[in-house]
């Protein structure tokens, strides 16, 4: 709900939700096959899951508000394409360092004797290395290149024409 207020679109919210549950469930598929076959456990402790995607969802939808945000504030002045690659570009820094920070303090929990937090430190530090390099910096901003001036729906969008280069008037 937060999502959609701040940003005023029911497409973006959607997208943007989706691509972290997306995240999710890949950490989790990853998270099974190091926890079952590496590892050997049988089964993954049954409140893992739930932990993982709380943490998950929360952290994702934080760096979702951070990038979309400055791509919506930059859209206002010059062609989405530019505002996307600029918006990227300017929070890719701080989301990747903040996204091995997190991960790897999950992943310390790997080393611990206790079976229920190694999985989740496994499967929570995955989620949190797809989302910082996988989805935040390719998935989202080709989600909103492909929807273009959809992706504000119901919001106002309003187009700014590409500026000719120096010398190229007619």
């Amino acid at each position: 709900m937060l999502l959609l207020i701040f940003l005023r679109s029911i497409v973006a919210t959607i997208y943007l939700v989706g691509t972290v549950i997306l995240s999710f469930f890949s950490a989790l598929g990853l998270g099974w096959i190091i926890i079952h076959y590496v590892m050997g456990a049988d089964a993954i402790q049954g409140a893992i899951p739930l932990y993982s995607f709380v943490f998950l969802v929360a952290l994702g939808e934080d760096y979702n508000i951070f990038m979309i945000s400055n791509i919506w504030k930059k859209r206002k002045t010059m062609p989405l394409k530019q505002a996307i690659a600029e918006g990227v570009n300017e929070t890719s820094s701080v989301i990747t360092s903040a996204g091995l920070i997190l991960a790897g303090t999950f992943a310390v929990l790997a080393s611990l004797p206790i079976q229920v937090l190694v999985q989740f430190g496994i499967i929570t530090a995955l989620g949190i290395l797809l989302d910082t390099f996988v989805v935040r910096p390719f998935l989202v901003p080709a989600i909103t290149t492909l929807f273009g001036r959809w992706a504000f729906w119901p919001g106002k969008h309003q187009e700014v024409e590409q500026a000719l280069p120096r010398g190229s008037e007619q």
